[in-house]
């Protein structure tokens, strides 16, 4: 009876937390491969009716075959949690990329599969989007190399004197080099602005020009200004109307200048000028120009400019490229920060239900039973004995539930701050595991962090010191915080077990979500997390968190 009971209750905290979760959540048989039971947030996400969805398999929403979703369901049975990556048809039709963990469970002696689903779309396309920007990259990078090296060739083949040969090696080294520095230029650069100047100064530097400008097209057919090197931009050479900033332009003298191309009152300012057209593919993106070359400029400089051309465009795109992946990530991250943040709200709620809910119920029924206790007749002894025996179970389950409200949102942390928080966790885990050796040494940290901070940390140390109960069986734990200027180390270490670190990182080994959880925080508060271990070597995992700026 006593287990029937523990079960139910297991059972009905499962389905709580089933119902309750904000992540879309499936029960999968994995013999027949029926939806079992989805939460709202899974009917939510696909778009269909609790009762629909009941009503389908997991292939009506999978869009591998059968025979492969069905492969997948028996590597699940056989480890502990699988993750894999699908694309699931939702009620619209629209095809979405998921990340999908899953594991066995087992519910009234029956195995489930149980899957928490993350959509991963908008990861996935930036992924894509980048990959190819890349490729791209690369491709029009070996191109170009691969056009320049044969027209350096051919140019030294025709050249009858050694010194001109020498010269147009010289010159193509130069560009070279140009075309390097701007794609190396192109990873570092923090905004558009900065990449447009780099490229211009290289312009500039192969052409010895003292002034010139970089312009782009926009999508609204306005040209803007995104680099120059002007006394007086303002009053400076704007791109041609009557070309239309389409056509190669090279004048070096201030009568073969194209009439609409100057400001009359700077014309004079000019004594010679270079522009080329940048393209994407036939499509008109840009302009560069340079200008006052000390002797004008020859058919050499305008070589230059249209082979550094290309390079410029593939810079300028591969660095919004990154942008976008910036972008896409902050947005990763913020829901991420959200997901979290509605976790502890979540925490916080299921413990004040336990507390005030079934901590009250459970206290009533405990001083029901022994009233009736009292009542009781002498010649009512076996009676008596059976209460006790329910009292102590009862007094068991109370202990169970206060460590489980305790554990979803320590009381502590609020009341007592996060050093003593963390000293009370440590001594109850020691509690229950007195063959290890505990080593603990940690500072005063009350005033160091804001209090989402100090929530953070200690869930990162709970998390660390679950996993050590759970798979390390370790001699000795240690956990230790030091300060470091404005940050502060955290090393929680045991000489357990240990697993390969590389298997996981690769995709191996199964990544559990404990880890990937304890990344996600650290990594929220501005930190990092560095993870030691191997195989019968133990595990050391560190992180620094760095300090509120008041406590700085």
């Amino acid at each position: 009876k006593r287990a029937r009971e523990a079960l139910k209750e297991s059972e009905e905290r499962y389905r709580s937390l089933f119902q309750n979760s904000h992540a879309a959540m499936l029960l999968i048989d994995p013999e027949t491969g029926d939806i079992a039971d989805a939460n709202p947030a899974a009917c939510a996400y696909y778009g269909y009716s609790r009762e629909e969805l009941l009503g389908r398999k997991i292939t009506d929403i999978n869009t591998l075959t059968r025979e492969e979703v069905f492969r997948a369901m028996e590597q699940v049975k056989k480890v502990p949690h699988g993750q894999f990556q699908f694309r699931h048809r939702l009620a619209s039709g629209e095809i979405r990329d998921v990340e999908v963990f899953s594991g066995p469970l087992t519910i009234q002696g029956k195995v489930y599969l149980f899957s928490l689903i993350h959509d991963i779309t908008s990861r996935k396309q930036a992924e894509t989007a980048l990959k190819r920007a890349q490729e791209e990259l690369e491709q029009r990078v070996t191109e170009r190399t691969a056009a320049l090296r044969l027209a350096n060739a051919q140019l030294l083949k025709e050249m009858g004197e050694r010194a001109l040969a020498e010269k147009a090696l010289r010159r193509n080294e130069a560009t070279l080099d140009g075309l390097n520095r701007i794609f190396r230029e192109a990873l570092v650069c923090r905004s558009r602005r900065e990449l447009g100047q780099v490229c211009l100064k290289v312009a500039r530097h192969l052409t010895a020009s003292p002034w010139g400008f970089i312009s782009e097209l926009g999508e609204e057919g306005t040209w803007k200004l995104l680099a120059h090197h002007l006394d007086d931009p303002e009053r400076g050479p704007r791109l041609p109307t009557r070309l239309g900033g389409d056509q190669v332009l090279m004048a070096n003298a201030p009568e073969d200048f194209p009439e609409s191309f100057f400001n009359p009152r700077t014309q004079e300012g000019f004594s010679a000028f270079l522009g080329v057209p940048l393209f994407f593919g036939a499509r008109l993106v840009g302009y560069v120009a340079v200008a006052n070359r000390p002797g004008g400029y020859t058919i050499n400089e305008l070589e230059t400019l249209k082979t550094i051309g290309p390079a410029l465009v593939e810079a300028l795109r591969h660095q919004q490229a990154e942008m976008q992946l910036k972008e896409s990530e902050g947005k990763l991250r913020f829901l991420a920060d959200q997901l979290l943040t509605a976790q502890e709200h979540e925490r916080k709620r299921l413990a004040a239900e336990l507390h005030d809910e079934l901590g009250h119920a459970l206290l009533i029924l405990k001083l029901s039973l022994s009233s009736v206790a009292v009542e009781l007749l002498p010649d009512q002894e076996g009676i008596r004995t059976e209460i006790q025996n329910k009292l102590e179970f009862l007094n068991e389950v109370i202990h169970r539930v206060r460590r489980l409200y305790q554990a979803l949102s320590p009381a502590d942390l609020e009341y007592l701050g996060l050093t003593q928080a963390l000293l009370s966790m440590i001594d109850e885990m020691a509690a229950h595991q007195p063959q290890v050796s505990w080593l603990v040494d940690l500072p005063d940290l009350d005033r160091l962090f804001s209090p989402p901070v100090q929530t953070l940390i200690y869930r990162v140390i709970q998390e660390a010191l679950t996993n050590v109960g759970k798979h390390a069986e370790p001699y000795q734990v240690s956990i230790v915080a030091s300060r470091e200027g404005s940050r502060v180390r955290f090393v929680v270490e045991d000489d357990g077990r240990g697993f390969d670190v590389a298997a996981v990182s690769t995709g191996e080994a199964p990544r559990g979500l404990g880890l990937a959880t304890m990344e996600e925080r650290v990594h929220m508060a501005g930190g990092s997390l560095v993870v030691r271990s191997a195989p019968g070597r133990g595990t050391r995992i560190g992180f620094t968190i760095p300090v509120a700026p008041e406590s700085a």
